[in-house]
């Protein structure tokens, strides 16, 4: 039996009066102990309440506590504003350029190069594929990662016809075109139909025209300036062209100016040719300059940009103007990879291997001009016994570039 079973059956004895003198002495004893059990679980208690009425409790300032608060979100607030600031420095000033390294940059310019590549390599394409416009300026927009978009201004060729201006806007994104488009400064004068020749057939139907047209030039008054084409019975050397009008080494003179060479490659109405005195249109004060960039590429591409060339020992104009259209249909031929596919595309890449394939067998020979003349060079041009054609594109009644023309 345990101690407490002990404990309360002589507790139950004693509360009845039954219990023996000894048990009650031993009741006593129990009863002492636990009152001196008791006093010294008071003196803890009173010692524990003692000690913590004697601690002192801080009282809490509620405006201190708002700006503690205040101050770590003010720290959280900058430490987040100074990562955001890292973050977009660096998109802007890593990321994004190495990410633009993947794409065509039209912006891109060799070392030492007057002009981007993708301005020289416009400027060769208009001069060997369009018979009434020069490329005047080229701007370029950055509109995003790998994207931009190109706006070429080309100014008319002929001196009659300056007033007409056409923009080509090219949009690139991430090396593909994705829009092309082309703005004529006035929509009513479209020179569109003055971009071929006409072929044999269309000339045999269009002599009663052309008599009129040579009637009605012969017509205007001496002051008369006229733009237009003469299209050959066949294709003449350079050298028979120079005779036919009379020149020795440029096609230019007080009353005439030929401003794009129709070149015969072997294919009609895919018009190739070559525009003389586009050079200096495009590369403007870099022309006649010793530029080791352009020194360079004339040394790749012989007269590309004729007046880049100082070295020449002996001037033969009809050799020079044949390796001009050479080396541009070369040059064009190397950049179709490269800038070349980013540029206007109304042109098969493989047209320019097949022009240069025809021209080296049978010669640079040429098979119609494009001109300015004074109505009376150009009815006598019109009458010589070479033309088949003769087409009138303008004409204005004075025009003060033949009174001093441009050489």
């Amino acid at each position: 039996m345990s101690d407490r079973d002990d404990l309360q059956r002589l507790l139950a004895k004693y509360e009845a009066g039954t219990a023996t003198d000894a048990e009650i002495k031993q009741v006593h004893e129990k009863l002492k102990d636990f009152e001196t059990f008791q006093d010294d679980l008071t003196k803890d208690n009173e010692f524990s309440v003692k000690g913590a009425a004697e601690l002192s409790v801080p009282e809490l300032d509620p405006h201190k506590f708002k700006r503690q608060a205040r101050r770590r979100w003010l720290k959280l607030g900058g430490l987040i504003l100074v990562s955001l600031l890292v973050i977009l420095s660096l998109i802007n000033w890593l990321i994004l350029p190495l990410a633009d390294r993947f794409y065509y940059d039209p912006r891109k310019t060799a070392e030492n190069s007057p002009l981007s590549e993708y301005q020289l390599y416009a400027s060769v394409y208009t001069k060997l594929t369009d018979p009434v416009y020069r490329l005047n300026s080229v701007m370029v927009a950055d509109t995003g990662v790998g994207s931009y978009r190109i706006e070429s201004t080309d100014s008319a060729a002929s001196k009659v016809l300056t007033t007409q201006t056409r923009t080509v806007t090219t949009e690139i994104t991430r090396n593909q075109i994705n829009n092309f488009s082309t703005t004529e400064s006035d929509p009513s004068q479209d020179l569109t139909a003055a971009l071929r020749l006409p072929t044999a057939k269309e000339v045999k139907a269009r002599e009663t025209w052309t008599q009129q047209t040579k009637e009605k030039v012969a017509d205007l008054p001496a002051s008369s300036v006229v733009s237009g084409k003469l299209t050959f019975k066949k294709a003449l050397t350079i050298k028979q062209v120079f005779q036919m009008f009379g020149v020795e080494d440029e096609l230019a003179a007080t009353d005439i100016k030929v401003y794009w060479s129709v070149v015969d490659t072997g294919k009609i109405n895919n018009d190739f040719g070559f525009d003389w005195y586009g050079s200096a249109t495009t590369l403007g004060s870099a022309v006649g300059q010793s530029n080791s960039y352009l020194r360079k590429l004339d040394q790749k591409y012989p007269e590309l940009f004729f007046a880049i060339n100082q070295s020449r020992e002996i001037y033969n104009p009809a050799k020079v103007q044949a390796a001009h259209f050479k080396s541009g249909l070369k040059y064009l031929i190397d950049q179709q990879k490269t800038v070349g596919k980013y540029t206007i595309k109304n042109r098969n890449p493989q047209e320019f291997a097949r022009a240069l394939k025809y021209v080296e067998q049978h010669g640079v020979k040429i098979r119609g001009v494009y001109l300015d003349a004074t109505a009376k060079k150009f009815t006598a041009l019109a009458d010589n016994a070479n033309v088949a054609a003769v087409e009138v594109i303008g004409a204005e009644l004075y025009n003060e570039s033949f009174n001093n023309p441009e050489k």
